[in-house]
């Protein structure tokens, strides 16, 4: 009776069992490590070389000839064997693509190098003398050793007559027997001699182990098969194999490291880095054939996309890479910045190869612009941006900088600039050099440029000049760079073309890079008498002509003021304070539905959308002033622009005192308004800029 009410028992709750354990299966609620144990422990890439070598004699024995197969197994923590790309012909200069593997060493066990010889020629039989290559051979430090009987291997296959001998070091052969005394771990090869009938094979499998990684040098290995013949006849041929230990990482998502290098000591370029795209945006794939990052397993293999070790291969190909918002061309843009990459006997470099994610990296040590902090791939961060281990070297050819002039002061065009020759050298006198040039441009209070006849800047009276230099390097690479000199008070009806306002000289601009987000905006509009038509008078509540605004959540520029999705000129993403992307408002419009719109001119310099004319929404939850109208409560301001903040005799921002660097606060006493900006008065009676970009209100 028992008996059976188990059974009974059994037959009600084993269907629940099931149930249960096929939903853990399905819904992956079991461990982890089982997904993580199924990749598989050799890697081979996307095209896979899997078959044999033919190896031929030369001379009066063309007709010589053997296939030749050579290659490893390993199994994954599951127990699932995955095989290397065989050696190819052709010896260890260099490393080819077709024969290098990727080991992964945290799921490799059973690893097992293979070999095998059939005779393909003519001869029956043919001698044959065919020696392996172990790892040690040609690196006695190599963590990888014969593992296998110290009775030695044994062959399969047609085996008469075969002899077998083992060697330790000077080329001597000695059988197993002979050998009982020696440390199997440091056998450096094996020999085997005998005849091989036509179409014969003789294989061998040798067991390997694998010891502690204790530097990089021991993640690498070769083997090899050497075939040599007898009676004088000539050496055959040589077929190598590679393989690098590595571990799985993850995609790579941070941003590539601008850096520029004064002797062993790189360091990270400030205005540059705010321009630096991720790696993975160019990463070369079938969505993305021309990108400008074509990551290779070690040694060259092509990976399967989705596939990314440690010891990645990346060859960058400079003058494909795109900037942040993957429309321009970053060597377009630094090139117009006064910047070239590292050049190298008179030409630019073209590509930058890394190995291995963070190894060039940690081996250049490159620091943060305070030249303390260290950069450490993947963990550290910079002004938002994580970073990455693709580090770009850029040298600066053009130093140059915004000036101001008193009216009546003379213009010198090279005062304070610098200039690089081919060679890096700065150049003593390049007002005497053939390969530097200017122009010079007037600048109107719209930002439209005009060519200046005299090719200078008129101190006579107030305006505003953009005076743009070339550095020619040579016959392919000429380097730009457009700085603005005000005269006087400039335009003073409204800013200049810059993303400074007129008299503000001192403020750096920053580089606003518009990004790509499909996501669309709700916009609520401040309602207004329905009006078509421009409004030449300040309607209520908006601000005044001139103004200089920038936006505060993701906002369109639209080509009219009924905005449409098919009508928009550019995104602007929501951004870090710091970056928030500026405009000067020119007029206003009202949309068919009566909401109040800002005509406005683009004044984001160095991204595509500078100078771009439209309509944006009014309403103050996405559009604010740039400038501080208020005194902060406490009377303390921070400064938070990564170059600091000058400090003025004048309310004009002339006279330079000095300059406070990130971080530090100071106290106010007055807000100073200037044409349609604002500046802050110091308690020590200085002024600064009240721009939202370069300081915050409190202490910050």
């Amino acid at each position: 009776m028992g008996t059976k009410t188990s059974r009974n028992y059994l037959s009600y709750i084993l269907p629940f069992i099931v149930a249960v354990m096929t939903v853990i299966l399905l819904t992956g609620i079991a461990p982890s490590k089982a997904n993580a144990d199924s990749n598989p422990a050799i890697n081979a890439g996307a095209n896979p070389n899997q078959s044999g070598t033919i190896v031929k004699g030369t001379g009066p024995n063309a007709n010589l000839s053997m296939n030749e197969s050579l290659y490893l197994t390993a199994d994954n923590q599951n127990g699932d064997a995955s095989t290397s790309n065989y050696g190819v012909a052709g010896g260890s200069d260099p490393v080819e693509a077709a024969d290098s593997s990727v080991i992964d060493q945290d799921q490799c066990k059973n690893l097992t190098l293979h070999f095998s010889v059939t005779n393909t020629s003519a001869n029956d039989p043919q001698k044959i003398n065919e020696v392996i290559i172990l790892p040690r051979y040609n690196n006695s430090h190599s963590n990888v050793s014969y593992a296998d009987s110290k009775a030695g291997v044994t062959p399969t296959g047609y085996t008469n007559g075969l002899s077998i001998g083992y060697n330790w070091g000077g080329g001597n052969y000695n059988s197993a027997s002979e050998s009982q005394n020696q440390d199997w771990t440091k056998l450096l090869s094996i020999q085997f001699q005998g005849t091989l009938p036509k179409g014969q094979t003789l294989s061998v499998n040798v067991k390997l182990s694998v010891g502690a990684f204790t530097d990089q040098s021991t993640k690498s290995f070769e083997f090899q098969a050497y075939s040599y013949s007898f009676d004088n006849n000539p050496y055959l041929n040589d077929v190598t194999g590679y393989a690098t230990f590595s571990k799985k990482v993850a995609a790579p998502t941070g941003h590539m490291v601008a850096v520029t290098k004064t002797g062993d000591q790189y360091t990270m370029i400030p205005e540059l880095q705010q321009l630096m795209p991720t790696t993975i945006s160019n990463l070369k794939s079938k969505s993305n054939p021309n990108g400008a990052v074509d990551e290779k397993l070690a040694g060259g293999a092509t990976r399967n996309e989705g596939d990314f070790y440690d010891s990645d291969l990346q060859i960058v190909t400079l003058n494909h890479l795109m900037g942040q918002n993957g429309k321009t061309n970053l060597a377009d843009t630094i090139h117009n910045l006064g910047y070239s990459f590292d050049l190298n006997n008179g030409q630019e470099m073209s590509t930058y190869t890394y190995n291995g994610y963070g190894q060039d990296s940690k081996a250049a040590t490159i620091l943060l612009p305070d030249g303390k902090t260290p950069v450490n791939p993947g963990t550290t961060t910079y002004d938002g941006q994580s970073l990455d281990s693709l580090y770009l070297e850029f040298e600066k050819i053009i130093d140059a900088n915004d000036s101001h002039l008193a009216i009546g002061a003379a213009w010198d065009p090279f005062a304070n600039t610098a200039f690089l020759d081919k060679n890096s050298k700065k150049i003593p006198a390049p007002e005497k050099d053939g390969n530097i040039s200017y122009t010079v441009k007037k600048v109107d209070a719209n930002g439209n440029e005009t060519p200046v006849t005299d090719n200078k800047v008129d101190t006579s009276t107030n305006g505003v000049y953009a005076v743009t230099y070339a550095d020619k390097i040579n016959d392919t690479l000429t380097v730009h760079k457009t700085v603005n000199v005000t005269v006087g008070n400039g335009n003073v009806s409204t800013p200049n073309s810059t993303s400074t306002p007129t008299g503000s000289v001192s403020e750096p601009n920053s580089a606003v890079t518009p990004a790509n987000n499909s996501a669309s905006t709700t916009e609520s509009t401040t309602k207004q008498p329905a009006k078509t038509t421009s409004s030449s008078t300040t309607p209520k509540g908006a601000y005044t002509k001139g103004t200089v605004v920038y936006g505060v959540k993701k906002i369109y520029l639209y080509k009219n003021a009924t905005f449409k999705k098919s009508q928009r000129i550019a995104q602007y993403r929501k951004a870090k304070r710091v970056n928030r992307p500026m405009f000067v408002v020119t007029g206003y419009a009202y949309s068919k539905g009566g909401a109040l719109r800002y005509k406005v001119r683009d004044v984001n310099h160095g991204t595509k959308t500078d100078k771009k004319r439209g309509y944006i929404t009014a309403n103050k939850k996405y559009v604010v002033k740039v400038y501080y109208s208020t005194l902060p409560k406490n009377k303390k301001v921070t400064v938070i622009n990564q170059k600091g903040v000058n400090a003025y005799k004048q309310a004009n921002l002339t006279k330079k005192v000095k300059n406070y660097k990130k971080g530090t606060r100071l106290t106010v006493k007055k807000l100073v308004k200037h044409n349609l900006t604002t500046r802050y008065q110091l308690s020590n009676g200085d002024y600064i800029t009240a721009n939202k970009k370069l300081i915050i209100q409190g202490n910050y």
